[in-house]
């Protein structure tokens, strides 16, 4: 029996959209109201962003269905050897921005399915604190949801292959998930042996 990867990784979708949900969102972090990020603060996505191979899949579904996939595909194999030879504060100081970010509108093109280490980030202070290379920088408070990262993990645990949890910079995670997307295995062992050898 082959095992085709894009019908594999809709457990993880299923499981990525119920993180994003703002209902759920709120049932799971406390001080909901008091989160200061908002549309177009997006300090946060000049940073180096780490995203399994499953959430890859899944962003590149998504974006492909919008008619965005081939420009953001442009612009993260024109910063992968950055991503990949960087450590992260260097990347960060380097002002490149996350190749799903349309820098001219300051949204992100996969929002809906933004993964956790994005929807699961926030701050509780003015979101100019956030900007690094502003002059008058106020004070940062960063606020991370363990809790709502954890149940999403734990979520994953029983459902998805750890194959395609595998985590990497969002550049080579889109690369490695153009490589094995139209593929088919005959096990997730396969998937795992051909992800590790498309990593290096």
């Amino acid at each position: 029996m082959k095992l085709p990867i894009i019908g594999s990784v809709s457990a993880l979708k299923i499981n990525v959209l119920r993180t994003n949900d703002d209902v759920y969102v709120k049932h799971y972090i406390p001080n909901r109201e008091i989160i200061s990020c908002k549309p177009r603060c997006n300090h946060c996505c000049y940073r180096k962003i780490y995203v399994s191979i499953g959430e890859a899949v899944v962003m590149m579904q998504h974006l492909q269905k919008k008619n965005k996939l081939k420009g953001v595909m442009e612009r993260s194999s024109s910063t992968l050897q950055i991503a990949t030879g960087t450590d992260v504060d260097t990347y960060y100081a380097m002002k490149i921005p996350c190749p799903v970010l349309n820098v001219q509108t300051g949204l992100c093109e996969a929002y809906a399915v933004r993964p956790p280490s994005c929807s699961t980030h926030f701050v509780l202070s003015d979101p100019e604190g956030c900007n690094q290379w502003s002059p008058t920088r106020v004070k940062y408070i960063d606020f991370r949801s363990e809790y709502h990262l954890q149940k999403y993990n734990e979520m994953n645990e029983s459902k998805v292959s750890p194959a395609l949890l595998l985590k990497l910079p969002i550049q080579k995670a889109f690369e490695v998930a153009e490589k094995i997307k139209e593929r088919e295995f005959e096990s997730l062992d396969q998937v795992l042996i051909s992800i590790a050898k498309d990593a290096l």
